[in-house]
């Protein structure tokens, strides 16, 4: 079975997002998918089927090196890239994911990728137990969001410097803890970090989930509707925001850095 390697949120190998992605000609069984993901232990791994659907939709399903995930992440994009520069998908026309009933349109004009999703509001929130104890800071403020929370510093450097104790983290009841801050730089509006012990690495790479968040947390913060984003874990990543009232619209890049097969299923 072919995979691919694919970096998003980059034009440049080994920065952004990574993600494989699985080309499948049937259905594969849950425990099997479960441990081709924690063989190539990306952050995110998607099986999408070899051929689109009598509608032109293709089916996709996502995992962590962890578990199954219920939500699309960065690996749409992944797929997509694939399905364009890899399996020759007319690159002038949309892709198609059906993912739990519900269908995602992925479009591309000169590389850059653009997905419109149902736009997030998040809320400002207590300081859970344990927190500030295990990142080893004191946040700005703290906002919820579906299966995660925002914790906004006071700086750029403080982010990056970062050190948490994952052992306390893991402790927390948070599936993902998305930290951020404004940007310095003068190139984007805002950096972030995200880390997700309980779903099976310390630190993840930005998603488009994770981006929906973030966007309206800071539309809140700076009275604005359009972003520029970076990514400041181990692997730099970039990508551009817009909201309106009902929807996020995220771009980005990315670029297949390997290719390979496995001769033997689990």
């Amino acid at each position: 079975m072919k995979y691919w390697i694919v970096d998003v949120f980059s034009s440049k190998p080994f920065s952004g997002s990574g993600a494989c992605v699985f080309l499948t000609n049937k259905p594969l069984q849950k425990a099997t998918q479960e441990r081709l993901s924690l063989e190539v232990n990306q952050t995110e791994t998607a099986f999408i089927s070899k051929e689109a659907d009598s509608k032109g939709h293709y089916s996709i399903q996502f995992f962590s090196p962890a578990s199954e995930l219920k939500k699309p992440g960065h690996s749409l994009f992944a797929a997509a890239y694939v399905l364009w520069e890899e399996l020759n998908h007319p690159k002038e026309k949309p892709i198609y994911f059906e993912f739990i009933g519900e269908i995602f349109k992925i479009t591309q004009e000169k590389g850059v990728m653009s997905i419109v999703l149902k736009r997030s509001h998040v809320s400002p929130t207590a300081i859970p137990d344990r927190l500030s104890k295990a990142l080893g800071v004191s946040p700005v403020c703290i906002y919820d969001c579906k299966g995660g929370i925002i914790i906004e510093l006071h700086s750029e450097e403080e982010l990056r410097c970062l050190q948490p104790d994952f052992a306390k983290l893991l402790m927390i009841e948070v599936d993902r803890v998305i930290v951020t801050s404004e940007s310095n730089s003068g190139k984007f509006d805002y950096v972030t970090r995200v880390f997700t012990p309980r779903l099976g690495s310390n630190e993840a790479s930005a998603s488009l989930r994770t981006h929906c968040d973030l966007a309206d947390f800071w539309s809140q913060q700076l009275q604005k509707d359009t972003f520029w984003a970076a990514q400041a874990g181990q692997k730099f990543g970039k990508l551009s925001i817009s909201l309106d009232a009902d929807t996020t619209t995220i771009l980005g890049k990315a670029i297949t850095v390997a290719t390979g097969e496995f001769k033997e299923l689990p």
